[in-house]
């Protein structure tokens, strides 16, 4: 008897752990992210720990989604801003914008550094046209805004099919 009542609670541990897999959120830690003010941003980490590490923002802006349920935010920072999207009712950062110089990647680029710098810190990029360069892994990009052979905007997004 005592058998039987482990293997039940395992069969529910068991259905109750893939349902947590299947409700939505995001499965992987993403390649790329910042770490701004000393807090670590990663794409698609849920969003209301870090606004509040990051403090009050300077301006918001929501709009409804077409990709997602709910809305579409952008918290904006000055130098930076974070952009979320809402899943199961919970906000994720899908992008991470760099606009000035006072940021940089993790690898040391910011506004202003040539594209030289970029690819020396890079690689080749996997797309290069006349407005940037961007760098694909799996469903996020790192693009680097250009204008004049230097960089104007960096941006960490998650691709949404």
């Amino acid at each position: 008897m005592k058998i039987i009542r482990v293997l039940a609670l395992l069969l529910v541990c068991a259905a109750l752990f893939a349902c947590v897999g299947c409700a939505g959120k995001p499965a992987q830690k993403k390649p790329y992210g910042a770490t701004i003010n000393g807090v670590r941003i990663e794409l698609d980490a849920k969003a209301p720990e870090l606004l509040v590490q990051l403090g009050t923002h300077t301006s918001y802006d929501e709009s409804p989604t077409c990709a997602y349920e709910g809305y579409d935010k952008v918290y904006g920072y000055g130098a930076f801003e974070i952009e979320t999207y809402t899943l199961g009712g919970i906000e994720y950062v899908r992008a991470i914008h760099l606009l000035d110089d006072t940021q940089s990647t993790r690898k040391g680029i910011s506004v202003g550094d040539t594209v030289e710098a970029v690819k020396e810190a890079y690689g080749e990029p996997s797309r290069q046209t006349s407005l940037g360069l961007t760098y694909a892994e799996g469903d996020t990009v790192l693009e680097f805004l250009v204008r004049d052979g230097k960089v104007t905007n960096i941006n960490y997004r998650k691709v949404v099919d």
